[in-house]
């Protein structure tokens, strides 16, 4: 029962939760007592690829239409020029053999298309299957055995397209997600790098030996991050 409550609790206008994970809000109970249900379906779905396709159905018809008042604004051409400009030149495609350089020299109709398309993404809540697969590629490290798999580095090369996605995302959400974010975070942050959490710790050190105080300092390595977590 708490685990119930909580989930209506998270799911309705409780300012303690916020918005739900796609970004809306549900307004009352007998939508979020449907989404509780569909969850219920969903945990206990057969290994059944017709009933999978079948409860997917049903939830992407939930959300539609949960959402039909609070969709994303449809994504521009301005904005995907400007991501367009962000993205990396020479990037290696992935399995859909979709260059970078393709999208840079698209004309404008071709663009308003992609901005189009991009936008019902975002308002379906699906991606083409091809954008979930990654080409793995397994590069040596320097000075490794190579007959040990454990001494090649994974590289995942992505859908160019779905990248762009992510550009397009990320300018939506930059905004906000700033004013969020800690200030002592520097990692996965615009104009932040370890040199900032280098400094921090440094400048700290200092100012306790001005104090005769002694500095400890905890620092935690995962091996093999890439893959587990």
């Amino acid at each position: 029962m708490r685990f119930l409550t909580s989930i209506l609790l998270y799911l309705t206008n409780d300012t303690r939760y916020g918005h739900n994970y796609y970004g809306m809000r549900i307004g009352n109970l007998t939508q979020a007592f449907e989404w509780y249900q569909f969850l219920i379906q969903v945990a206990k779905a057969p290994h059944d690829k017709k009933f999978e396709r079948k409860v997917r159905m049903q939830g992407r018809t939930l959300l539609q239409q949960m959402s039909d008042k609070s969709l994303p604004h449809p994504f521009t051409e301005e904005e995907i020029s400007a991501a367009l400009q962000k993205t990396k030149p020479a990037t290696a495609p992935s399995y859909d053999n979709i260059h970078v350089e393709f999208l840079k020299n698209l004309c404008p109709k071709a663009r308003t298309w992609l901005s189009k398309f991009f936008s019902r993404i975002m308002a379906t809540h699906s991606i083409p299957k091809i954008w979930r697969k990654a080409k793995v590629i397994a590069i040596e490290k320097p000075g490794k055995d190579p007959s040990l798999a454990t001494n090649y580095r994974p590289i995942s090369l992505l859908s160019v397209c779905y990248k762009l996605l992510e550009h397009l995302a990320l300018q939506r959400i930059s905004p906000t997600v700033e004013g969020l974010i800690s200030p002592d975070q520097a990692g996965f942050r615009k104009g932040r790098s370890t040199c900032d959490q280098v400094v921090a710790l440094t400048t700290y050190i200092e100012n306790g030996f001005q104090q005769n105080l002694k500095t400890g300092a905890v620092f935690l390595d995962l091996t093999a991050a890439y893959d587990t977590v």
